[in-house]
């Protein structure tokens, strides 16, 4: 398994769209993996764009998820596990939405997920 973990204190530098770029890169030349993008901002820029970006309704697609019950959300997951914190963490397993049955431009057999 590969981690690639993409940070930096100060807004604005290019942080959701390098992650967007290097998801969507990998699971295009690595069709056999799976990719699976955790987006802990709080303002889920790379959600929205993985999700439609502004012009194909990703915020709306990011707000029907985000109001699901359970919420298909890293945020849902944290819920869950403190609910039932000796529930086997493998149960998270429903929580990654897979961004191409949202978004058109992600072809389908890329296995990108978002949590």
């Amino acid at each position: 398994m590969i981690v690639y973990a993409v940070w930096n204190n100060k807004g604005g530098v290019g942080k959701s769209y390098l992650t967007f770029q290097l998801a969507s890169e990998y699971a295009k030349n690595h069709r056999a993996k799976k990719v699976l993008v955790i987006d802990l901002c709080p303002q889920s820029n790379s959600s929205l764009t993985f999700l439609g970006g502004i012009v194909n309704q990703g915020d709306e697609n990011l707000s029907d998820i985000q109001k699901a019950v359970p919420r298909k959300t890293i945020a849902g997951y944290i819920q869950h596990r403190i609910k039932s914190p000796y529930v086997s963490p493998k149960t998270g397993s429903e929580f990654p939405i897979q961004v191409c049955n949202y978004n058109d431009y992600i072809p389908l057999p890329a296995k990108i997920g978002v949590a």
